[in-house]
């Protein structure tokens, strides 16, 4: 026979391997997520400077083809675009707060304006054989009739980039995050 007293605290013992394993687990899971949102981050920011520079050659009189510059911007939009899908799936997995969620939603719309401007600059330098869509939305908004607009424009102009892959640039952009940059355009 197996005395009770042994028998709680062979029980305690194990539940409290369990319950320590487990919040060892949770802490790794939590801190893999947050270094891949990172890593995320840090990748688009590495492929903005490329964009940059390759931008920077083309205005400064280095011969570049302008129909290859426009192939790398969208190709840029596009994997920015992408990214952030990425981010918002790891971010609503991950148990990142409202403000961490904010200040790197941030991050992918400043990614976003600067690519605006990189636009900007190919179009004065090659004219114009694309259109650029930038639309302002209201991040994380509550109002229910907000949500539904926003969603038709989105489907919308989705619907028009799926249309015209190669010739429409959208870049969408939250207006509400208090970011001055923002506020000026």
């Amino acid at each position: 026979m197996v005395n009770s007293k042994h028998a709680f605290w062979q029980a305690f013992l194990v539940t409290l391997f369990v319950f320590i394993a487990g919040l060892v687990l949770g802490f790794y899971i939590e801190v893999s997520n947050v270094s891949n949102s990172d890593l995320l981050i840090r990748e688009s920011e590495v492929e903005l400077l490329d964009q940059q520079i390759k931008i920077s050659s083309l205005t400064s009189g280095i011969n570049q083809n302008c129909e290859s510059a426009k192939q790398n911007l969208f190709d840029y939009a596009d994997q920015i675009y992408f990214d952030a899908i990425n981010f918002e799936e790891d971010g609503s997995r991950s148990k990142l707060t409202v403000e961490q969620m904010k200040v790197l939603h941030k991050r992918y719309d400043l990614l976003r304006i600067n690519l605006w401007l990189e636009s900007l600059e190919l179009e004065k330098k090659c004219g114009s054989n694309f259109h650029t869509i930038v639309y302002f939305f209201d991040y994380d908004t509550k109002d229910v009739d907000v949500k539904s607009e926003q969603r038709i424009f989105s489907l919308v102009l989705m619907d028009l980039k799926y249309k015209y892959p190669d010739e429409v640039l959208l870049l969408p952009i939250a207006s509400n995050l208090e970011l001055g940059s923002v506020d000026v355009f």
